[in-house]
């Protein structure tokens, strides 16, 4: 099964990642002496790439960290720099549906080039400055059952919050400007009408934008960094940020074929959150072996893609995250929305594992398709998978919880989902990270 277009997957995926900027192909040039002065700061390794031999600088604590140097310092700083992703919500009554995905933190690449020419910040010491990553942002969590908690004013409830949070800028102080990565906005968490004010339903705005919480007309989170793509290496000054996908439709009576409702995903660095849908299209899944088709069931509410660092930071000894293609150097990507499960259905026959809501572009797993193998896991890039769920009234309280983000991924949480839950039932977004290479050929 070949990589698909994020905003169609039926087509092929075209792999912007291993065929531009500083993973394109070519000579490099010479490099200029060094005289064995480095920096210190973080977790130091040194990597040989197909561009050369650099030295990478790991910084993932949410505390201040220096970054310092000595007067023999003189190197061209080369960065990718992510903020903390945003924190999926819940739904806050039961029938509440699905919630929206948290949003990734805006990425920012300044790797172009070669080590002499290309893009990057020239440093030369004596320097000393601080690099601090943001926070993950919360999931949305109620401790206790309140009864029904239909419209808590503010998305509060004895103690918790329907909604997540926002994930935290991450910041580098260089002495040429401070470079800030946006964290990503949290998800939007889902009551039905009127309930409280609209646009705690809305994904919130961030790096990338948070998905929406069922039901149209609720929006997505807007982005602050730009959309991709664009030319890896050279990301533009907001970084990279996908928006949020909107709410999902709830028809009411509902109609034959229709046993999902999937709230929006996340937006990611590499793409925008899908928006929510329902299950109508081409249910249930296709035959075994067959390619499966562009079903909303299996497509609906995926965060957003994830974004693939250059080839200076792909050590194989220290991998990140895995995504669509390539090495396991993803980072960024949108957490998946949570999908209300109508249960029982007569059109009913999938597990609950198989509904989730994909993480950083994933689809979720289709039973019968290794090619999908993550059932109610991990999504690309370290991005938490969206929750499932029904009502009790319906049968089930929340079948599959959503899924936090890895640590240092940057990516954003998977939702809550279906009924109220007195547990957390939706995950934290990742926290961000920072990479500074310089090269440190003889």
């Amino acid at each position: 099964m070949g990589l698909r277009a994020q905003n169609n997957p039926n087509n092929p995926f075209e792999d912007i990642f291993s065929s531009t900027g500083t993973n394109a192909a070519g000579a490099r040039a010479a490099p200029t002496g060094w005289n064995g002065t480095g920096a210190s700061g973080g977790t130091t390794y040194d990597y040989t790439s197909p561009e050369g031999e650099y030295r990478i600088h790991k910084f993932t604590s949410t505390s201040a960290t220096p970054f310092s140097a000595p007067a023999a310092f003189d190197r061209k700083i080369k960065y990718i720099i992510v903020g903390g992703g945003g924190g999926g919500s819940s739904p806050d009554h039961d029938g509440g549906g699905g919630a929206g995905g948290g949003g990734a933190g805006a990425l920012h690449d300044l790797t172009d080039g070669d080590h002499l020419t290309g893009s990057g910040i020239d440093l030369t010491g004596p320097f000393n400055f601080n690099v601090t990553c943001g926070a993950g942002g919360n999931g949305g969590f109620v401790p206790a059952p309140t009864g029904d908690g239909d419209g808590a004013p503010g998305g509060i409830a004895n103690g918790g919050t329907w909604q997540g949070s926002d994930g935290g800028d991450t910041t580098v102080a260089f002495p040429t400007g401070t470079i800030t990565a946006a964290g990503g906005g949290c998800g939007g968490y889902s009551t039905p009408p009127p309930g409280p004010p609209t646009t705690m339903r809305y994904g919130r705005p961030g790096g990338s934008g948070g998905g929406a919480a069922l039901y149209t007309p609720n929006l997505g989170g807007t982005a602050s960094g730009a959309p991709f793509p664009g030319t890896p290496g050279d990301s533009p000054p907001a970084g990279w940020g996908g928006a949020g996908g909107r709410g999902g439709t709830d028809p009411n009576p509902h109609p034959p074929m229709n046993p999902f409702y999937m709230a929006g995903g996340g937006g990611g660095a590499g793409g925008d959150g899908r928006d929510g849908g329902d299950g109508s299209v081409s249910y249930p899944s296709p035959p075994d072996g067959a390619t499966p088709p562009d079903v909303n069931w299996k497509v609906s509410g995926r965060g957003g893609l994830g974004y693939q660092i250059p080839v200076i930071f792909q050590d194989p000894s220290n991998v990140l995250f895995k995504g669509p293609s390539g090495p396991d150097h993803w980072l960024a990507g949108g957490g998946g929305g949570g999908i209300y499960k109508r249960t029982p259905d007569p059109q009913d026959s999938i597990p609950a594992p198989y509904c989730a809501g994909g993480g950083g572009g994933l689809l979720a797993a289709l039973p019968l398709h290794p090619e999908y193998p993550f059932p109610g896991g991990q999504g690309w890039a370290g991005a938490g998978s969206g929750g499932v769920g029904a009502t009790p009234s319906q049968g089930g309280s929340p079948m599959v919880d959503g899924t936090s983000a890895n640590a240092n991924s940057g990516s954003g949480g998977g939702a809550g989902a279906g009924g109220k839950s007195p547990t957390k039932s939706s995950g934290d977004g990742g926290t961000g990270i920072v990479l500074l290479a310089y090269c440190i050929d003889t």
